[in-house]
């Protein structure tokens, strides 16, 4: 296997931190990786070795804020920023939208799914890991009225977050390993709220915009994002080709779950008959 990393330089000069993993020999398909708030791209290093040993590039960004990347940490006053990023990446590797495909978790879906929503000429193919559509999480009116109102006049008013660690995943050592992590990040700024807000908002109002073929995993037991979510958002999207999985007894962090190698390669499975070849048509399918 290849590695490789890289520093681009978004839009507004932020720098974002790339990694690139691929065979030793030349593959065309590409597997973009966006990961979800609070951690940073080296955390999917196992799920990225995974898809490559099944004949795929991957790309891994840090998102700005995040990681090893720049920018003001868990900030951003719209959630274009993050689209913009994307871009970024998919332009410095020069990524053509029938050979690539987009895996993103929590955050990071709610991400591709804005990004996908405004532009067509992206993936061909998107899967989704307990994307943040909603939040598990009662926020007491009054704290949500001062941060509303710290959103406009100090947007960078920081608030730490309302979950532990140990909530993404049963897996005990990734936990530790996520405990002793100096790259994790415990806070966010009134402005990135707001903006997630919007953001969700708008991936419910444009959701017949995504015509994509999409896998949709869904943990039974989240306690990150609001799961009961995603099934009436999947229904609203205009994609004919749209699976959906529920895995009962699973924490948020799919990806880093005791069985993660059975759902990345359910994931490879299902991605490989979209993404195999430029002349594989989508299935025209609906699964629930």
């Amino acid at each position: 296997m290849r590695y490789t990393e890289f520093e681009l330089s978004s839009h507004d000069e932020t720098p974002l931190f790339v990694r690139r993993y691929q065979p030793e020999h030349d593959v065309t398909r590409t597997v973009l990786v966006i990961h979800g708030a609070s951690e940073h791209g080296q955390r999917y290093d196992h799920v990225a070795r995974a898809l490559v040993s099944r004949d795929w590039n991957v790309v891994v960004g840090d998102l700005r804020g995040q990681g090893l990347s720049g920018g003001e940490t868990m900030h951003v006053t719209d959630f274009k920023q993050y689209v913009d990023d994307v871009e970024v990446i998919r332009r410095h590797f020069e990524l053509q939208p029938r050979r690539t495909a987009i895996l993103a978790h929590s955050m990071g879906g709610l991400i591709a799914i804005r990004a996908m929503q405004t532009s067509t000429e992206i993936a061909s193919a998107l899967v989704l890991s307990s994307p943040l559509l909603a939040l598990d999480l009662a926020i007491p009116p009054i704290m949500l009225a001062m941060g509303r109102l710290a959103s406009y006049v100090a947007p960078r008013a920081r608030f730490s977050s309302q979950r532990g660690r140990g909530f993404g995943t049963r897996n005990l050592i990734v936990r530790a390993r996520r405990d002793a992590d100096p790259l994790y990040r415990d806070s966010v700024t009134a402005g990135w709220f707001f903006a997630m807000k919007s953001a969700m908002r708008d991936a419910f109002s444009q959701a017949d915009r995504l015509d994509v073929p999409l896998l949709l995993l869904q943990a039974g037991e989240d306690q990150v994002v609001d799961g009961s979510a995603a099934k009436p958002w999947l229904a609203s999207v205009g994609s004919k080709d749209k699976t959906y999985r529920l895995f009962p007894e699973h924490f948020h962090e799919l990806l880093n779950e005791l069985d993660w190698h059975d759902i990345v390669g359910l994931i490879g499975d299902w991605l490989e008959k979209r993404v195999s070849s430029p002349a594989t048509a989508p299935a025209n399918t609906v699964a629930v």
